[in-house]
């Protein structure tokens, strides 16, 4: 019995160690001929140890950060947006060095949780291409002659989502059919979506709810909507729904504002030929398409009394001409 506690408590241990080491990640001072405790940073369930948000007007960058020995001694941060020079670092070199001159926010102070702020961010709004926020750690008293590596980092997009949909989407003439679309909030602004569900064939299909709009949500949260339609004509196959999507948080952006579809080319996936977007009343919608299947019903979806009400009403009849029949025969 004190083996199998001895050995339940050993498995613990193994378990609670993995799951720290797992939570944090290590910086070591790159200074070596001078010895300082490393800084542990933690880390979320999508493996950043950079917490970023924000809007058009600022951006955050967060972080929780200790010294390995849980001292607490003053600790240094200075990060960089969008730096083109990262590459450049080398055994000689240091962030700082490679970025001096370029947007960054600072802070010095305890150790712990903190953040400092970008003021009027020059963000890429553009969906195909990443922005990029490195930091430096540091030891306040030697002025920077320690910094720690590897320098955290994340690369991000302002304003980013994905849509999930039903598609094909199966239907009965003359019912309204009401489907599910998935909203996914890729980037770091706090966002909401309008959606408006349109068609190249009206008089095919009637849209029955086709403008809707969602709750606001966080990065990596999902939000839904759920439109509905009605076929008004023999069975289809291929008719095709417009899913057009603005999300909110570029309405307030001037320089995502519109006179034509080429100014949407930053929402487009391919901005280089932009058929996925489209200019509505000066705000730039991201569009895709799904298709509408839908058909008669079948005998197995009719609700069994109505069967058998047809087969009642069909044997009378027939018994109704049936007896029309044998009554000429006995008049001639």
């Amino acid at each position: 019995m004190k083996k199998l506690i001895l050995f339940s408590i050993f498995l613990l241990s193994i378990f609670l160690f993995s799951s720290v080491s797992l939570s944090q990640i290590t910086l070591t001072p790159g200074n070596t001929t001078i010895y300082i405790t490393s800084i542990e940073l933690e880390v979320d369930e999508h493996n950043n140890s950079l917490f970023l948000y924000g809007s058009q007007f600022y951006l955050n960058v967060k972080w929780n950060a200790r010294y390995s020995d849980n001292i607490e001694r003053p600790i240094g941060v200075i990060c960089y947006l969008n730096c083109p020079n990262v590459d450049q670092i080398n055994n000689e070199t240091t962030l700082v060095d490679v970025c001096s001159g370029y947007e960054n926010c600072s802070y010095e102070g305890i150790t712990g949780e903190h953040y400092c702020t970008f003021k009027k961010p020059n963000y890429i709004y553009t969906r195909t291409e990443n922005n990029s926020v490195y930091c430096e750690f540091y030891y306040p008293p030697l002025e920077q002659n320690i910094s720690f590596i590897p320098y955290p980092n994340r690369t991000f997009k302002p304003i980013d989502f994905s849509l999930s949909y039903p598609n094909p989407i199966n239907s009965q003439i003359g019912k309204t059919t009401t489907f599910q679309i998935s909203i996914k909030n890729n980037g770091i602004f706090k966002d909401s979506y309008l959606v408006n569900i349109s068609t190249d064939y009206p008089n095919y299909l009637e849209i029955n709810k086709g403008i809707l709009s969602s709750k606001e949500i966080e990065e990596y949260e999902t939000t839904f909507v759920y439109p509905s339609f009605t076929p008004l004509v023999n069975p289809l196959s291929g008719i095709s729904l417009n899913i057009s999507v603005l999300p909110n948080s570029s309405s307030n952006i001037s320089s995502l504002s519109c006179t034509s579809t080429n100014d949407c080319s930053w929402l487009s996936l391919n901005p280089t030929s932009p058929t996925d977007v489209e200019c509505i009343n000066g705000l730039c919608y991201y569009i895709e398409k799904t298709t509408v299947s839908s058909k008669y019903k079948s005998m197995s979806e009719f609700p069994s009394f109505l069967i058998f009400e047809i087969l009642i009403i069909s044997i009378l009849i027939y018994f109704f001409f049936e007896r029309k029949k044998l009554k000429k025969k006995l008049n001639k």
